[in-house]
């Protein structure tokens, strides 16, 4: 495994399809108990690719008072384990909310009461609720305006609202559900956690979601009736969270990120997986709850700085997937190569404002890493199965969802990808804003993960405008 960032918030949906062409991996019993390792990598960036794409946006309020450049992508005001069910990105001072979690609430929540409780950074989805009497432009305005419900969203012209903005009408809300005046929650922690041996499982219909506390509280499982898209192979096994830039670590990344135990525990409805404390005293706490009705799994990471000087460091989630199928997200600026020196440019395609990544094993036989500044907060995964190169429609889909951001750590970008010349994984990778922690203060950030079924109707093919209008009518 190799990293140089990517960033995030987190959930997921599914539709009810079986799969096709796609490779089962082993079964959860099967899985979590491998350690971290992989091969090395060092940081860098190199040469560019002419691709361009279009600027990104900032959002609202960053969790526990304080802000960030990208804003706070949210699920609203409700507290669990004292931090937002939503929140993204952001510090919090030593007096400005909790990072303990068996704190009720913390202190400078933003509640349905806040700028834009719970918005995304850029509301706007070209392609997604079109209409008429009002500009494109005036729906990237950032401003309430015209026949909107809340900034750049919602009235029937702009893309919908979500969690926690206002509405008039359950069409204004990606939820479907306007209660109030405001956008309901979609990622409320309603889906129960249970547990067998070190595995603690959330289930969401056929969408099961697996976390290893013997192993960093690595997530090991994210299956679709019964096909998981996570890869098993042994250290680079999973979905794992680490700090940016990876400069700042040297390689294998800290055992208290990648290989130690985590406490686990529980909480209505949340798993919280606490990190041992390393590097003079920084330390990393997980959560993680599904919302059953909309099939999404928010991911919250908190990083606390218990040194006694400010530190700056990113977020950085890293998950691996089996080699095959079609990664592509938009993009805000050129693609660059990154990682070591030795690393082959990631053979990116360029197309309707996206960046596409179609896995093909005769493109690349060495290591490939590249990525790129995001756009609208979301990248998708097509899992065709491993090693298959081939239309793979009705197979899983994988979304990512979280705050927008364009400040990533040095040598970085928000969203990036690596591939190994082994051709036995792809890790798909985010990165959240690069911010300073104060002494005793904990940096938030959170993640989205949507599973889904890609229906028969919308071809998984590099450049569709269809597959990115489909995937924008799924965000929340």
């Amino acid at each position: 495994m190799r990293k140089i960032g990517v960033r995030l918030s987190v959930a997921f949906l599914l539709l009810s399809v079986l799969p096709l062409g796609c490779t089962s991996s082993p079964s959860s019993s099967a899985k979590g108990s491998g350690g971290s390792g992989g091969s090395t990598e060092t940081g860098g960036g190199g040469g560019t690719l002419d691709v361009t794409g279009g600027s990104s946006g900032t959002g609202g309020d960053a969790t526990g008072g304080s802000t960030e450049t990208g804003g706070a992508s949210g699920a609203g005001g409700d507290a669990i384990g004292g931090m937002s069910t939503g929140g993204g990105g952001g510090t919090l001072t030593p007096d400005g909310g909790t990072d303990a979690p068996s704190d009720d609430q913390g202190d400078g929540q933003d509640g349905p009461e806040g700028d834009v409780a719970g918005g995304s950074g850029d509301d706007t989805l070209p392609g997604d609720d079109g209409g008429e009497g009002e500009t494109a432009a005036s729906c990237t305005d950032k401003a309430h305006n015209g026949a909107e419900t809340d900034v750049d969203c919602g009235g029937g012209i702009c893309s919908k609202c979500g969690s926690g903005m206002m509405c008039t009408s359950d069409d204004d809300c990606r939820s479907g559900s306007c209660a109030s005046g405001r956008c309901a929650d979609a990622f409320a922690a309603t889906a129960p956690v249970t547990q067998s041996g070190n595995l603690w499982r959330l289930t969401l219909g056929t969408v099961v979601f697996e976390v290893d506390s013997a192993v960093a509280g690595k997530i090991v499982t994210l299956s679709i009736d019964g096909t998981d898209v996570l890869v098993d192979n042994m250290g680079s096994t999973g979905s794992v969270f680490w700090t940016s830039p990876q400069s700042d670590w040297v390689w294998p990344p800290p055992p208290a990120m990648d290989t130690l135990a985590y406490t686990p525990s529980t909480r209505d409805n949340v798993l919280i997986m606490t990190g041992p404390v390393w590097g003079g005293g920084l330390s990393v706490t997980k959560r993680h709850w599904g919302n059953v009705e909309h099939q999404a799994v928010t991911i919250e990471y908190a990083l606390k700085n218990g040194t006694s000087a400010a530190i700056t460091k990113a977020p950085w989630e890293i998950t691996r997937v089996y080699p095959g199928g079609l990664t592509f997200f938009p993009n805000g600026d050129q693609a660059a190569r990154l990682g070591d020196p030795s690393f082959l440019v990631v053979p990116f395609t360029s197309s309707q404002g996206a960046l596409w990544f179609k896995y093909k094993t005769s493109e690349f036989y060495q290591d490939v890493k590249g990525g790129a500044d995001g756009l609208e907060g979301w990248a998708a995964h097509i899992a065709c199965g491993i090693g298959l190169e081939k239309t793979c429609a009705t197979s899983p889909i994988f979304i990512k969802q979280w705050t927008d951001t364009n400040t990533p750590a040095p040598g970085e970008r928000e969203v990036e990808i690596y591939a190994n010349a082994g051709h036995n994984y792809v890790e798909f990778e985010q990165q959240g804003a690069y911010q300073s922690i104060p002494a005793g203060g904990t940096m938030v950030w959170t993640m989205h993960w949507l599973l889904r079924k890609l229906p028969g109707t919308v071809a998984p093919t590099a450049g569709s405008a269809a597959l990115l209008t489909w995937v924008r009518g799924q965000l929340l």
